[in-house]
């Protein structure tokens, strides 16, 4: 119970850190505090700044338009490929709680298509 305390004090101070820099650097730190778990509470801010910090230079390249150029040319119906990403998320994640028949699976799937 004391490492699992530690390990969330380690990322209380690596959160603090970073909030107060505005700075998010991949680092071996960060990649054994990953590989140590993310806390819940700290969960959806880490991957947000993750994503982020890998396409930041292409969002630059991009423009500010590019997600949803993106979303609006794959609402363009491809039915084959739709088909293959929902295979392999439910083959590749089959115990995803976002995936199961009450979870938000068609919000997942759209993402992939984007990408």
């Amino acid at each position: 119970e004391s490492e699992r305390g530690g390990h969330l004090v380690k990322w209380e101070s690596y959160v603090r850190q970073r909030t107060a820099t505005r700075k998010f650097e991949f680092s071996n730190e960060l990649k054994t505090l990953i590989r140590q778990g993310i806390p819940a509470d700290f969960r959806s801010d880490v991957w947000r700044d993750l994503v982020y910090a890998r396409v930041q230079d292409m969002m630059g390249r991009k423009g500010t338009g590019y997600y949803q150029a993106l979303h609006e040319l794959s609402d363009k119906k491809n039915t084959l490929m739709d088909k293959q990403i929902e295979l392999d998320l439910l083959r590749t994640l089959p115990n995803n709680k976002v995936l199961q028949p009450s979870g938000r699976f068609w919000e997942a799937s759209s993402l992939f298509n984007r990408f």
